[in-house]
């Protein structure tokens, strides 16, 4: 899928407004948009319910480009990572 600026040229080209989206379980935090970024920096702290008992399961965390177009636009993902817990931890 094309950027939105695929037809500037330069550094102009590699702007997005990106943004990461964070699962784990039913639960999902969207992040704060980082305007015209191409090395965005999130710093996030979030807090998520873990079960007490039973296995952990794994984290998503994606990175989207915001599409500037109005609500029918559709965000472009540009990477994600998952992370099973129960082998990290």
């Amino acid at each position: 899928q094309a950027s939105p600026c695929y037809w500037k040229t330069g550094v102009d080209s590699l702007l997005c407004h990106p943004y990461c989206v964070i699962t784990y379980a039913a639960q999902i935090i969207k992040g704060t948009t980082v305007k015209n970024s191409r090395n965005p920096i999130f710093k996030h702290e979030v807090r998520m319910h873990a079960p007490l008992q039973g296995p952990l399961g794994v984290v998503t965390i994606a990175v989207y480009s915001e599409e500037i177009g109005g609500k029918e636009a559709a965000d472009t993902l540009i990477g994600s990572a998952t992370f099973d817990l129960d082998q990290s931890l």
